[in-house]
């Protein structure tokens, strides 16, 4: 009986060996790596960009930019019919980043720039489209990408409907 046991316990115990010894990697290198999937999944178009576009219907970027630390935006969540429309953002506490630019995607798929410097974690508000050059509001969906002004790293994503 005893030997019965000891044989049924076996398996039992080298499943819990191999399973107590886990994959090595800390949660914070698991968090790494998922991000850099993100943003290997989310590419970058030619000129950089991710290619994140903004939805109307659901208030979000596809795919969504993958930001370390949480930045906000605050953009305006009806259509507007007029411009200008006052884009800000928000950084987190412990960013380093000292500027942004400003990317806006119409529904040309034409991106314009803008430069916003960060003050205290506040994003300069920019507003669309007098502080872009050659910029002019059509109607559609409009895509509002923030990226570090350094190292072009994507932010967060947003964006806004005009009539």
């Amino acid at each position: 009986m005893r030997r019965l046991a000891v044989c049924a316990a076996l398996p039992l115990f080298l499943l819990a060996t191999a399973c107590s010894e886990g994959h090595g990697h800390s949660p914070e290198q698991l968090d790494a790596m998922i991000a850099e999937d993100a943003r290997e999944a989310n590419g970058a178009e030619e000129d950089g960009l991710p290619e994140s576009r903004f939805d109307p219907d659901t208030l979000l970027c596809e795919p969504d930019v993958d930001a370390a630390g949480g930045w906000r935006t605050d953009v305006p969540r009806r259509a507007v019919e007029e411009g200008p429309v006052a884009l800000s953002a928000h950084a987190p506490e412990d960013a380093d980043t000292t500027g942004t630019e400003v990317v806006v995607v119409g529904p040309d798929e034409e991106p314009v720039t803008a430069a916003a410097a960060v003050e205290d974690g506040e994003v300069a508000p920019v507003e669309f489209p007098d502080d872009f050059e050659g910029a002019g509001l059509a109607a559609g969906t409009h895509t509002v990408l923030w990226t570090d002004e350094e190292t072009g790293t994507a932010l967060a994503c947003d964006g806004f409907e005009a009539e």
